[in-house]
């Protein structure tokens, strides 16, 4: 099916989006990414997206990310006595699913919001969909060996890497942010040809959460590499062109285990038995694949519900653990 409905988009003409990017804008809404991070304070980027971008020397980490400061006059990050320790100006992330206390950890860098515009959606727009995500799905599809229109899976890599740093680019300039010359003096051509990678993570507030590198693929495209190295390297770089739009993201890891993540330090979130099909290590390892049904269709929709867990019976159920059909759990 996938196969079938790839090869007709690119074959119509209107078939693929990558003349624009989608962003959403609602006046009456606040901007999520701005509420959570910068209002409420309690999300950060991720110590997987500072460290993949730092290896690779990417730009868009500057362009799309708030470093160390944004936080006002304590905002520096603090050791265990509370001492600063100078990484103002600096971009760190936090490692996923960490239990902190939070004052310790608010200071981090956050996606880039503009601070001196309110936290709305009209000032701060959320992307939908970028123009570079076309392109990596017809690497990804020449890997497959489907007709994605006559490009080598290296030429419409190179092609997704380009129009992502135009994307951001435009993003910053149409906005007016503080980071829009970031993109300005960014050599695309020296970035593809990188061959440097995900450089190991320091947690300078608690070095308990320091971990070594995982991804080990660098932007040059391995063209003597396997499928899976490759499939690595362009869903790595579609992973980045997405930010900060998660949901997708959250999909493509499930769906190619790409980009290499680090594991969840500790898993004390002590999932009740109805939501877990297998063990905590074993969710600690895998993270989770699914969400379950919400109490709202559980109450409401108790025939869409019963369904619904049908459907999932032979995969393991309503459990957060359980993949979806198209987790398979392998790529070729």
């Amino acid at each position: 099916m996938a196969k079938q409905h790839a090869e007709a988009a690119c074959a119509n003409k209107y078939g693929l989006l990558k003349g624009a990017d989608i962003e959403a804008m609602d006046g009456n809404t606040r901007n999520p990414q701005a509420l959570i991070c910068r209002d409420y304070n309690d999300c950060s980027i991720s110590a997987n997206y500072e460290t993949i971008l730092k290896g690779y020397n990417d730009p868009r980490l500057e362009a799309t990310c708030i470093p160390v400061g944004w936080y006002g006059a304590k905002g520096d990050i603090v050791d265990a006595k509370g001492n600063d320790l100078g990484y103002v100006g600096q971009i760190k992330g936090i490692r996923n699913g960490l239990v902190v206390d939070q004052n310790n950890y608010k200071m981090y860098s956050i996606p880039y919001t503009p601070m001196d515009g309110g936290p709305y959606s009209t000032d701060v727009p959320m992307p939908i969909m970028n123009r570079a995500e076309a392109s990596f799905l017809q690497a990804e599809g020449v890997l497959r060996g489907w007709n994605m229109g006559g490009k080598t899976a290296q030429e419409y890599y190179e092609e997704g890497i380009r129009n992502s740093f135009t994307s951001v680019a435009d993003r910053a300039s149409a906005h007016n942010w503080k980071t829009k010359d970031v993109m300005k003096g960014a050599n695309v051509d020296a970035y593809i040809q990188g061959t440097t990678t995900q450089i190991d993570y320091v947690d300078p507030h608690n070095s308990a959460n320091n971990i070594a590198a995982v991804n080990k693929v660098p932007v040059k495209f391995l063209t003597a590499g396997s499928k899976e190295e490759q499939l690595q390297q362009i869903i790595t770089q579609k992973w980045i062109a997405g930010f900060p739009e998660g949901l997708n993201a959250w999909a493509e890891y499930r769906r190619t285990g790409y980009p290499k993540l680090f594991p969840i330090p500790a898993n004390n979130n002590n999932v009740q038995a109805e939501y877990l099909g297998g063990s905590q290590d074993a969710l600690t390892a895998m993270g989770i694949r699914r969400l379950p049904f919400s109490y709202g269709e559980r109450s409401s929709n108790p025939k869409g519900l019963a369904k619904g867990i049908e459907m999932l019976s032979s995969r393991g159920g309503d459990k957060i653990d359980t993949r979806l059909w198209w987790d398979t759990g392998k790529n070729f």
